[in-house]
């Protein structure tokens, strides 16, 4: 549970995505924040959320890729390996 919540705490995406919660919180509950000063700021924060999805998806898509390559790399040598006895 502790590590979960570290984790969740340490993400970016989290992060950014309570703070828009937070601000929109702030404008419904009546804090002197308008709609138009509210929705630009949810916005963008949104938009940010789903830019850092697209590069984890990326970073993701990345590291299957290179342990693909680390295991032909590695079935490779094995045979190589066999057919040098």
């Amino acid at each position: 549970m502790k590590k979960a919540l570290k984790d969740l705490l340490g993400s970016k995406k989290f992060l950014v995505t309570l703070a828009a919660i937070i601000v929109w919180v702030g404008g419904k509950v009546g804090l002197g924040l308008s709609t138009e000063m509210v929705l630009p700021i949810v916005t963008l924060l949104g938009v940010f959320v789903g830019g850092q999805a697209v590069a984890d998806l990326g970073k993701e898509k990345a590291k299957v890729a290179s342990d693909a390559i680390a295991k032909a790399s590695a079935a490779i040598t094995d045979i190589t390996d066999i057919s040098d006895m």
